[in-house]
This record gives C-alpha cells, sequence and structure tokens, in this order.
C-alpha cells in the first residue's frame, strides 16, 4: 500500500491524474500501520483525494464497489485473495501483481498486470488515465463471467467433489489438479 499511495502522490504532484479520481483505500489493519499510511497523504478531495474508509460490509461494500471505476491490489504476497474475486462479482476490473495468483484475470482481460513499485504503479495510473469508460465497462462485464464460471460455490464444490473421487481412485484427474 505504501507504494501506491506514493504512486498516487506523486501522480497527483505533477497534475498527472484525473481530477475525477479519488484513491479509496478499504479494510483493516494494524492502527500504527494505517496512521503511518495516513501520514503519508494529504486526506480528501482538497488534498491528495485519498480516503481512508475502513472495514465495509453489507450495504457499504456493495456501496464502494459500485462506485469505483476499478480496483487496485498492488500485493507481494497472496494466497488466493478475495477482494479481486468481490470486484470482479461488482462487474469491475482489477489491477493485480502476478503475487496476487489470479493470472486468469490477465489471460481473460479482467484484470491490468501492474507491478508493486512506485514506478510501477505510477505507471499503471498514468495507462488508466488514457483508458476509456467502455473499455473498463467491458472489462467489468468479462469479470463478472469470469467469476460465474470459475468462483462460484457450486463451480468450487464440483471440483472439489472431483478432486476427492480422483483420491479414491473412482475419477480420472479433474482438470483442477495441476501437476
Amino acid at each position: 500500500m505504501e507504494n501506491l499511495l506514493s504512486a498516487w502522490k506523486g501522480c497527483v504532484m505533477t497534475d498527472s491524474i484525473n481530477a475525477r479520481w479519488n484513491l479509496i483505500v478499504g479494510g483493516w489493519g494494524d492502527p500504527s500501520y494505517v496512521d503511518k499510511l495516513r501520514g503519508m497523504v494529504s486526506e480528501g478531495v482538497n488534498g491528495d483525494g485519498v480516503h481512508f474508509i475502513g472495514p465495509q460490509f453489507g450495504q457499504d461494500k456493495e456501496k464502494t464497489y459500485a462506485a469505483c471505476d476499478c480496483v487496485i491490489l498492488p500485493s507481494f504476497s497472496e494466497g488466493l485473495p478475495m477482494v479481486p474475486l468481490e470486484a470482479w462479482s461488482f462487474r469491475k476490473p482489477v489491477a493485480l501483481t502476478r503475487e496476487c495468483n489470479l493470472s486468469i484475470g490477465f489471460s481473460r482481460h479482467a484484470a491490468f498486470e501492474i507491478l508493486n513499485s512506485v514506478e510501477g504503479l505510477r505507471a499503471f495510473l498514468g495507462d488508466l488515465h488514457a483508458i476509456d469508460d467502455a473499455r473498463l465497462v467491458a472489462m467489468g462485464n468479462v469479470a463478472r463471467s469470469l467469476v460465474e464460471s470459475h468462483f462460484t460455490w457450486n463451480v468450487v464444490a464440483t471440483q472439489m467433489a472431483d478432486v476427492y473421487g480422483w483420491l479414491i481412485g473412482l475419477r480420472d484427474q479433474p482438470p483442477c489438479v495441476i501437476d
């Protein structure tokens, strides 16, 4: 998150960010870390356009996703992050690092691949500025289809049943098992 905030602040300082954009930072964290992040930027529309909104649940989360154009997850390490899957379910494109382990988003054009460095994120923000809304909407629609075809409870439960059937010798190795 520090790299994203530094990149964002750099873009704000050079006037190279869309004036209508705001960076919304959601979720929880250690209070001292959140304070450190807050100290990196000037909050609010009259500052750097950064808003810390804390954890989001239920209708608040739905409203947050509905209001955003793109979700950015510049991670150094993830197992299977839920934020991109949630964003995709709300038809939002996502910017991810390879370390998020969702390369299917890149191959299906539901996600932008980013680097988690100040320079890489600044470059992405500059590129995002040039992308028209129609492309973001199209990516969001692809993202929703991706969630429906790969990440719903029914799909995952069927895959797990196939894996268990294979493990006990009732089925061939399913395609979801990678050698």
